[in-house]
């Protein structure tokens, strides 16, 4: 049978129960009334207060209006971690605009796809970018991308919000309810054109309140926003869950170990959310240097990969604190571990969904469910749980069952209690020889080594075994060899079935848009070395 969560209370639900339904216009509204002169946003020398923040956004909705953007517009839009992302999102989404959430990475030719899609009126856009020729790419979007009439870059955005002759008041327009949908989220992509996902405020709002909740957080907490803003995760977990606790969110330009450390100390920063790749770069880089005073941070929040129990162990030990294990995904589930779990509960990655109304089971191969504990494909149902891709019928009939649940394709076991452990994707499985191996299993293995920053392992190819165990390895010295590796690992006792067939030393794994382990990269770059 299929369970229902059973949820434990904690901060005395006390955001949770003062949610109620409404749009981040109105959302913006009740945070600048609750607190107008409390600091809410920082970005390098700016200090921005919910007063100000709500003033610069009306300011921006005010122009917007003015050049004709209206409720119902798709709008591209493409930023990075600063204080402008927020002015935009909110200054779009005041009006009905629909932003599509683009992250830094996604390229012309990703938005071009997009834009056939959606139709978008507007693209709001970085002036420079990394490694990138930003008046290129919009160009690109100018020549391949005829709805749209509009360009607002980034040094315009600043300019509009501080010009105190726009004002919302003066321009008539309808404003967008609760049930509406304010934004598109992206969907995979790591290959192809990304799926499209629509947002409706109150998932997006109810979420933050319960991840807020989750978090303990009160108004005196501090959050530094590392990941894409872009990112759902980075939006529920960090930038509202803040807002709604009345806290301040701190943008981070740079997603260094240096940069970070730096931001936590002089901001005294309680809670932030980096990928365990970041987190595991940050403690190494702690070991190292301790000159920062991190001792206001409380917890981090890790997900969009396994957090392992070295990790969980390092984060309280170097960095003082606590780790929340996350897991969830665009199509609606969002969990996390609690803070008071004990560390056999995170160490495992037992997380429960934040928000009520779930309904879980797991399924094997020909979709009929296993007992409670058995590995399987993880699947979720619930109120909360997206209706449809957007324009994309095909893909939606994929993803949901005739009886309403989503097919997460993430392969996993559910507790009695509604807990849910995941061990990777159903597709990632490597068969070597008639054996299936977990890539997380030889990964967590491989990080015993004293000489292995981190590791991801894949299955290629191979002719005689079906597939091989490739693993790239992250060493922190140069001296480490692959004989000496392999050596030391089984002299350590590993499982022979988690013992890799190929080694690959590289300096930093290739990351998709999202900030996650672009493994295809990686498996490619091996296949071409062959």
């Amino acid at each position: 049978m299929p369970v229902i969560p059973k949820l434990k209370p904690c901060n005395d639900d006390r955001w949770k129960t003062a949610w109620k339904p409404m749009t981040f216009g109105e959302a913006l509204d009740s945070w600048a009334e609750r607190a107008p002169e409390k600091e809410c946003l920082v970005d390098g020398a700016s200090r921005i207060s919910y007063r100000e923040m709500r003033e610069r956004v009306h300011r921006l909705a005010a122009y917007l209006l003015s050049i004709g953007i209206r409720k119902g517009d798709a709008v591209l839009y493409r930023m990075g971690n600063t204080e402008n992302f927020i002015y935009g999102f909110l200054g779009l989404v005041q009006i009905g605009a629909c932003p599509i959430m683009l992250r830094p990475g996604n390229r012309a030719e990703e938005a071009r796809e997009l834009a056939e899609q959606t139709s978008p009126t507007l693209l709001v856009t970085m002036d420079r970018h990394l490694g990138e020729d930003a008046e290129g790419f919009i160009r690109h979007v100018q020549d391949t991308c005829p709805t749209v009439r509009h360009i607002l870059r980034e040094s315009e955005i600043e300019v509009i919000c501080q010009d105190r002759s726009l004002k919302l008041e003066d321009h008539e327009h309808e404003p967008p309810g609760v049930d509406d949908r304010s934004h598109f989220l992206l969907s995979g992509g790591t290959t192809g054109t990304p799926k499209i996902v629509a947002v409706q405020p109150t998932v997006l709002l109810y979420a933050a309140a319960c991840y807020a909740d989750r978090g303990s957080n009160t108004p005196d907490d501090r959050c530094l926003v590392v990941i894409p803003a872009s990112h759902n995760f980075t939006m529920c977990v960090d930038i509202f869950a803040t807002f709604v606790s009345g806290g301040t969110v701190v943008m981070c330009n740079e997603a260094s170990p240096v940069e970070i450390l730096r931001l936590v100390g002089e901001e005294k920063i309680t809670h932030l959310t980096p990928v365990p790749a970041l987190a595991r770069l940050c403690i190494e880089f702690r070991r190292e240097y301790d000159g920062d005073d991190i001792s206001h941070l409380r917890y981090i929040s890790e997900g969009g990969a396994e957090v392992t129990a070295d990790l969980v162990r390092d984060g309280r030990e170097v960095l003082g604190c606590q780790t929340m294990n996350c897991y969830g995904m665009t199509e609606g589930f969002y969990g996390s571990t609690y803070l008071d779990d004990d560390d056999e509960m995170i160490c495992q990655g037992l997380n429960q969904g934040v928000m009520p109304g779930y309904v879980l089971r797991v399924v094997d191969t020909d979709g009929n469910e296993v007992p409670i504990g058995e590995l399987g494909e993880f699947q979720f149902k619930g109120a909360i749980r997206f209706p449809e891709y957007h324009d994309n019928p095909e893909a939606t009939a994929e993803a949901l069952t005739e009886d309403g649940f989503y097919r997460t394709g993430d392969l996993g076991f559910i507790t009695e209690d509604g807990y849910v452990a995941v061990r990777g994707r159903v597709k990632d499985q490597i068969n070597r020889g008639g054996e299936s191996v977990m890539p997380e299993a030889v990964e967590s293995d491989m990080r015993k080594h004293p000489l292995v920053t981190d590791c991801v392992a894949l299955g290629a190819p191979d002719e005689t075994l079906g597939q091989r165990i490739v693993a790239f390895v992250i060493p922190s010295s140069d001296a480490l060899d692959r004989l000496q590796l392999l050596g030391d690992l089984r002299n350590m006792n590993i499982s022979e079935h988690h013992i890799p067939d190929d080694v690959v030393f590289v300096n930093a794994f290739p990351q998709t848009p999202s900030q996650k382990i672009d493994r295809k990269a990686l498996l490619s770059s091996f296949q071409e070395r062959q």
